[in-house]
Formats: C-alpha cells, sequence, structure tokens
C-alpha cells in the first residue's frame, strides 16, 4: 500500500543516494548515533517512511537507517 507523505511523494518509493560518504542514523535527527556510513554515491534505496527532514531508507541488503534528504536523489538507479 502506498501512502502520501509531508513531502507529497508516495512511499514506498526507490531513490539513491547523491554523496559518495552519507551517514546512517538511528533516527531521524542529528542527535542519534550513526548506525552505518554508506560509501557508494548512486546506491539504490528505497524510502519507507519520512518526516519533514529526514528519510528512513533501506538499502540492498535490507538495512534500514534514517538520512537527511538532502542526502538522497530522486534519480533512480540500478546494481550492474
Amino acid at each position: 500500500m502506498r501512502a502520501r507523505t509531508v513531502s507529497g511523494f508516495c512511499v514506498p518509493r526507490y531513490l539513491s543516494l547523491k554523496r559518495g560518504e552519507v551517514m546512517g542514523r538511528a533516527g531521524p535527527g542529528k542527535d542519534y548515533p550513526a548506525r552505518w556510513v554508506y560509501h557508494v554515491q548512486g546506491l539504490p534505496v528505497q524510502v519507507v517512511a519520512e518526516t519533514t527532514d529526514w528519510r528512513r531508507i533501506c538499502d540492498p541488503d535490507g538495512g534500514a537507517v534514517w538520512v537527511h534528504r538532502s542526502m538522497v536523489d530522486g534519480r533512480r538507479t540500478v546494481m550492474a
């Protein structure tokens, strides 16, 4: 089931990581501890929830963390 969110886009949806280093956090804010650092620009991810500034993403390995909205790109990519 797809639901509308604060951004106006539906979730779940697919995006990609914008930068070569993206910090994944335990919750939606910089006060939450880092759980993972992604080092792959363009990595395809699935947005499963969001707040105004944060997106909860699932990566291709099944990990789920929160990243700042500036760290994701609307371009969809694939892994080769």
